[in-house]
């Protein structure tokens, strides 16, 4: 496999291969097109600290259920809590998962896939948090799996879920897209958070486990703060937070 390398906000990159910098841009200002109008706002206690939320990409922001997904793990990693720790901490979490949903595009998949990351990969470096992660070429949801539906038409059999909750739940998709997160970041031992595992699905159960022991606990609290307007109305009167510096490699 072909590594690049891409030195952000030095606009310094060392390539191997095509490759393009453009999707890794700064943190933008929410604005009043997005399922959570009230982002930038806090949702948490005060002694954790939320952090901005920028703008999905377009493509994300035109199917609600995959911006609902996109808002929910936002808000988990821009807190201060279990789960945004075993990413690196918000700031850098926050960043890299909002460029890796820049890479996410629809696609046809065996059923029982949710989501899966192929082709090469660029080596990133946030020149001022020095954080280092890797993109890869292609993010593939798969529209007939678990993402997106319970059982597969038209046999009707159900699908598998995600980690302990259901298939097409808010708290499985939330859940697959912080496995991804886990295979894009490296941990304190310079190692990735999850190892590869996209031809073994018992390792891909394992990486899962491993997410939900860190973040199940804020995952299953996204059900007390309702979505949508719901949450919007619950948070209407909360102070705004400011923007923060967006920081910015997986099969």
């Amino acid at each position: 496999m072909r590594m690049r390398e891409f030195t952000a906000g030095l606009l310094l990159m060392l390539t191997l291969g095509q490759t393009s910098a453009a999707r890794l841009t700064g943190a933008d200002l929410p604005d009043e097109s997005c399922p959570y109008p009230e982002e930038g706002r806090r949702w948490v206690p005060e002694n954790h600290p939320v952090l901005s939320i920028r703008q999905p990409p377009p493509l994300v922001k035109k199917d609600g259920t995959l911006a609902t997904a996109y808002y929910d793990a936002m808000k988990i990693l821009g807190s201060n809590n279990q789960c945004s720790a075993f990413f690196g901490g918000s700031r850098a979490s926050v960043d890299v998962f909002g460029n890796f949903m820049a890479t996410i595009r629809k696609d046809f998949l065996p059923a029982s896939v949710g989501l899966k990351m192929s082709g090469d990969y660029t080596n990133v470096l946030n020149a001022a948090t020095q954080v280092k992660y890797r993109l890869f070429d292609k993010a593939s949801l798969n529209s007939g799996g678990p993402f997106y539906r319970r059982s597969n038409s038209p046999n009707g059999v159900t699908l598998s879920g995600v980690g302990s909750f259901p298939p097409n739940s808010r708290e499985a998709r939330v859940l697959m897209l912080l496995h991804e997160l886990g295979h894009l970041m490296r941990g304190a031992n310079g190692k990735w958070l999850l190892p590869d595992d996209g031809r073994d699905m018992a390792a891909s159960l394992r990486n899962t486990q491993v997410v939900e022991s860190a973040c199940g606990e804020e995952i299953r609290a996204l059900a007390k703060y309702g979505s949508g307007n719901d949450l919007a109305r619950q948070n209407n009167s909360e102070q705004t937070v400011s923007p923060v510096a967006a920081t910015s490699s997986h099969q």
